[in-house]
């Protein structure tokens, strides 16, 4: 089964443990967790947990037991938890002291500052006192912390602010995990439209590291605007191939780094996502119970594997995608409905198709020039889609 990851914000973790079998049953294989290092006492918002006073685990979400517990029970049901770390920065709060390996003012590694980048890389101050990451006491302090979570049987770690650690920092601490029985899924967030920038946060090795992939977040905030096409989105169909693909996070729903423009607009872009298939979705948990969120973890899991092709007959506001010859996905992102007399589909079996977020089926079939065609649309002929919907449908006989 292909990976899918829910990313569960700020909640505790025995609360998580209790709802394992729902997210199993919504097809999900691994769990992202908010960061469970010590954090700062003083601030009760979601942002206290990246405000981290050290690197021991246990913090407002749970402790180093609860933790244990969790992926336990993940392991007996062949999930994963993965972890948001926070190796960037330690608090700025003024009445929490840093402790231990983290008590210090430094910037970063100081051969970086002179790269000349106007967007902060490496030297960025919006976030707390900056770990010192020419300090070989500070790496010795992560890499343990690091190995701790490893053993203690973590699937995975996402590394928070990664745009502002030095890629080599990351890569040599991942290099000098001792690595269990599990295959580390390990991601950065570079929150960064720029493809350059984001490549080199990608590598191969033991573990690989892998990047959220915020080029193709942005694009789809244009496309799926008012004024968008969306077929701006095709050319980033495979980019790049070893990401994670999200639309909405804590960072456009709690925080304010990005934005959709409503919450529908971040649930068809997480349906493209499902349904494009071409990296690991990683889905924002109140999104998770929406029929067509449902229907796209489905459809993800049914198609995986299968080439993407996009419909020719796509246009600024409806997206036709076919994956190998027995899945079809279809988004139309404007508010009125769009009706066709009929829709071609050579390359396609055909057969029957079940349609996943309302259950109808469409027949396709050999027409008169011996092209594939839609035929029936549930019980009528023609083509139809409502207005901001996604639908699913794979072959069904």
């Amino acid at each position: 089964m292909a990976r899918l990851i829910l990313q569960v914000f700020d909640v505790k973790l025995k609360k998580i443990k209790q709802r394992l079998q729902e997210i199993k049953e919504k097809g999900y294989t691994d769990i992202q967790i908010s960061p469970i290092q010590s954090h700062c006492a003083h601030i009760w918002k979601w942002y206290r947990l990246y405000q981290p006073t050290g690197t021991s685990i246990g913090n407002s979400i749970g402790t180093e037991e609860d933790l244990r517990s969790l992926i336990k029970a993940c392991d007996e049901m062949s999930m994963g938890i993965i972890v948001d770390v926070v190796l960037h920065h330690t608090t700025g709060c003024p009445l929490c002291n840093p402790v231990g390996s983290y008590n210090y003012l430094s910037n970063l590694v100081k051969k970086y500052i002179g790269r000349g980048n106007p967007s902060g890389r490496f030297i960025c101050n919006d976030f707390g006192p900056r770990v010192d990451t020419s300090s070989s006491k500070h790496f010795e302090s992560q890499l343990n912390f690091l190995q701790k979570l490893v053993d203690l049987g973590v699937a995975g770690f996402r590394f928070d602010a990664a745009k502002h650690i030095a890629p080599d920092y990351l890569a040599r601490l991942l290099k000098s995990l001792k690595q269990g029985s599990k295959f580390l899924l390990c991601y950065s967030e570079a929150l960064d439209g720029d493809p350059n920038l984001l490549n080199e946060y990608i590598w191969e090795g033991a573990p690989p590291m892998m990047v959220i992939d915020f080029t193709t977040v942005f694009r789809m905030i244009d496309a799926l605007g008012l004024n968008g096409d969306l077929r701006s989105l095709q050319e980033y169909s495979t980019y790049p191939l070893r990401s994670i693909a999200m639309a909405d996070c804590h960072d456009s729903k709690v925080g304010d780094s990005y934005h959709f423009g409503d919450d529908r607009d971040g649930i068809l872009g997480i349906s493209f996502l499902l349904g494009r298939g071409t990296a690991i979705p990683l889905v924002w948990d109140s999104f998770s119970n929406n029929p067509m969120v449902k229907a796209g973890a489905k459809f993800y899991h049914e198609c995986h594997g299968l080439d993407v092709r996009f419909h020719w007959d796509c246009t600024a506001n409806l997206m036709i995608i076919m994956r190998g010859d027995r899945g079809l996905f279809i988004l139309n992102k404007s508010n009125d409905w769009i009706e066709w007399e009929s829709l071609n589909l050579n390359g396609m079996r055909c057969g029957k198709y079940k349609e996943l977020v309302f259950g109808f089926e469409i027949t396709v079939g050999r027409g008169e020039d011996d092209g594939v065609w839609i035929q029936n649309w549930g019980n009528k002929g023609g083509f139809r889609v409502g207005p901001r919907q996604s639908l699913f449908l794979v072959h069904s006989g």
